[in-house]
C-alpha cells in the first residue's frame, strides 16, 4: 500500500520532466527555424549581389580584351557604364554588409533575451 502513492508520484514527476523536456526542445527547434531562416535570407542577398556583379563585371572584361588589343582610348559611354558598375558593386556589398550587422545584432540580443529567461 505504502509503494502505491510513490510510483504514483514518480510518475506525475516524470510526466512533468517530460512537458517541460518537450517544451524547451519544440523551443530550441523554434529558434533553430528563425536562425536559418535568416541565414538563408542573408546568404540569398550575398548570392544576388555576386551574380549581378558577375553579370555586369563579365561584359566589361570582354570590353576590356577588345580595347586593350585595338589601343582604342574608352568612350565615354563606357567610362560611365565603368563608373555605373562601381557605384553599384559599392551600394550592393554595403546593403550586403547592414544586413550582415543587423543580422548579428538580432542574434545577440535574442541570445541575451533567451539566457535571461533561463
Amino acid at each position: 500500500m505504502d509503494q502505491k502513492p510513490t510510483i504514483e508520484k514518480f510518475r506525475q514527476e516524470s510526466e512533468a520532466y517530460k512537458e517541460a523536456l518537450q517544451t524547451e526542445i519544440s523551443g530550441w527547434i523554434e529558434r533553430s527555424k528563425s536562425i536559418v531562416l535568416r541565414f538563408l535570407i542573408v546568404g540569398g542577398s550575398l548570392t544576388l549581389a555576386y551574380i549581378i556583379l558577375k553579370q555586369f563585371l563579365g561584359e566589361s572584361k570582354a570590353d576590356d580584351k577588345k580595347s586593350k588589343s585595338s589601343n582604342v582610348k574608352p568612350t565615354l559611354l563606357s567610362e560611365l557604364r565603368h563608373f555605373v558598375l562601381r557605384e553599384l558593386s559599392v551600394f550592393l556589398l554595403t546593403n550586403a554588409k547592414q544586413r550582415l550587422l543587423n543580422y548579428l545584432k538580432e542574434s545577440n540580443t535574442d541570445e541575451g533575451i533567451n539566457s535571461e529567461n533561463s
